[in-house]
């Protein structure tokens, strides 16, 4: 812990002491300090330039998860560093598995920004409603895995093969102890014209965790075959679902029955769903349309 402290100039007593360092001189300070590789593709923020001094390790910590940035799609690298968001990008650096610094690694990751903070990284970019996009809906959830802990590395690391078993590989995923909505498993953040990012809350038995990692996949896959367009997401499937839809569970938006009725189109049995949906079969279409990446409308008649 000491020396990933000293990485930043925090030593004897200091780290309770506000950093002095911007947001991005701490990603290159994390980006070194594990050693990763340098990352593919470009920068996913609309702010950092190309060959600028902080780009390289800007996008591989957002390519690995990391950082999420801010809801306008930046990511403000000359901005102070509060002391809860350097703490997550190191305790994030060293959950990668690269090679840390020698010594201890940090205790776990610090996530709450405190009540109205809009500098943490641990705050969701902006429609957190699954895949609304209101950014007030967003609170700042908090980071469940600790340095360390085998077990909660094994449990990203297979909460990250179930997404890329359905369709999801190289989404930015977040393992949380309670989501940035009240009792959900699982949550979609999504902003136009950007990837969507996911947050799965732990402990979730396998079943759980399949499901929860199924149904938020098909939450980025209607994003990106509407491509990251809201308003073409909406045209895309308001053909085969109502606006007006309630069940037992309370209003379902079209975002979730066409969810719901994906990962039943890919064998997941009503019984596990937390929606109490009827598919029909034009519904069910539409979401294994989704599933395979195709526009609904191109592959379906509406029903």
């Amino acid at each position: 812990m000491d020396e990933w402290l000293a990485c930043v100039g925090l030593s004897n007593g200091e780290a309770y002491a506000d950093p002095g360092i911007t947001r991005g001189e701490a990603a290159q300070i994390a980006y070194r300090a594990v050693g990763a590789d340098e990352p593919a593709g470009a920068s996913v923020f609309a702010d950092v330039a190309p060959g600028s001094d902080s780009a390289t390790a800007i996008t591989w910590l957002a390519n690995a998860g990391i950082v999420r940035g801010y809801g306008d799609g930046e990511f403000k690298a000359d901005r102070a560093i509060s002391r809860d968001e350097l703490a997550i990008v190191l305790v994030g650096a060293a959950l990668t598995g690269a090679e840390a610094p020698a010594g201890d690694a940090p205790a776990a990751a610090a996530g709450d920004s405190g009540e109205g903070s809009t500098a943490s990284e641990a705050t969701a970019d902006s429609a957190a409603a699954e895949t609304t996009a209101d950014p007030a809906a967003a609170e700042a959830p908090t980071e469940a895995a600790v340095v360390g802990n085998s077990a909660a590395t094994a449990y990203k690391r297979d909460a990250a093969a179930f997404m890329e078993e359905y369709g999801c590989k190289g989404t930015a995923l977040t393992i949380v102890k309670a989501t940035s909505i009240d009792g959900a498993t699982g949550v979609t953040s999504v902003t136009s014209g950007q990837p969507a990012s996911v947050q799965i809350r732990s402990g979730l038995d396998e079943y759980q965790l399949e499901h929860t990692a199924a149904h938020e996949c098909m939450h980025v896959l209607q994003h990106a075959v509407a491509d990251y367009d809201f308003a073409t997401l909406d045209a895309m499937l308001q053909p085969y679902y109502s606006e007006d839809l309630v069940t037992s569970w309370g209003a379902v938006d079209i975002y979730e029955q066409n969810a719901e009725c994906a990962v039943r189109s890919l064998g997941f049995p009503q019984e596990y769903s937390s929606y109490d949906v009827a598919c029909t079969e034009a519904m069910l279409d539409a979401g294994q349309a989704i599933a395979l990446g195709h526009d609904p409308r191109e592959v379906v008649a509406a029903g």
